[in-house]
């Protein structure tokens, strides 16, 4: 007697090759689509390293330089009365902030942000004038955690 090729076990076979098949296509699939939201995260923690490492070496005759060089692109959007932006969404980063991976300049009439991470973390070195005139520096390392450079910074 003869079995035949057609039964349940041959189904079994076929709907498991099926499956793999599926299954390699959405893994493959997936794979594609990880490696670069990976390589983004990974870009994303260099650059909040880089910001971080610079913003803590700073010295008072940096902090000092920053704060004329902010003043200037301050005093530039008052006469404006409007936000400008150097990066992304608008002209190109000077180089020698692209030196220090700077990546985004935001400048309003009373405030720059230097970033080097934009986005949900920010990581940036913040200039804000206040309505005394006084200038306040902030290093921000993500949304939680900043600490004040200028006046009284460590």
């Amino acid at each position: 007697m003869k079995t035949s090729d057609s039964g349940p076990a041959k189904a079994w076979c076929e709907r498991k090759r099926i499956w793999c098949f599926v299954g390699g296509v959405m893994l493959l699939a997936l794979s594609c689509f990880i490696e670069p939201i990976m390589k983004r995260v990974h870009g994303h923690s260099a650059q909040e390293h880089a910001g971080r490492q610079y913003m803590d070496s700073l010295s008072s005759n940096d902090i000092q330089a920053w704060m004329k060089r902010s003043e200037h692109l301050m005093a530039g959007s008052k006469v404006t009365n409007t936000m400008d932006v150097y990066g992304i969404a608008g002209k190109p980063v000077p180089d020698d902030l692209k030196k220090l991976k700077i990546i985004e300049v935001d400048i309003l009439p009373d405030r720059v942000d230097y970033k080097w991470c934009g986005g949900m973390n920010d990581t940036a070195l913040i200039i804000e004038q206040g309505n005394n005139g006084q200038l306040k520096v902030t290093a921000k390392y993500d949304d939680e955690h900043s600490r004040v450079l200028w006046p009284n910074g460590d």
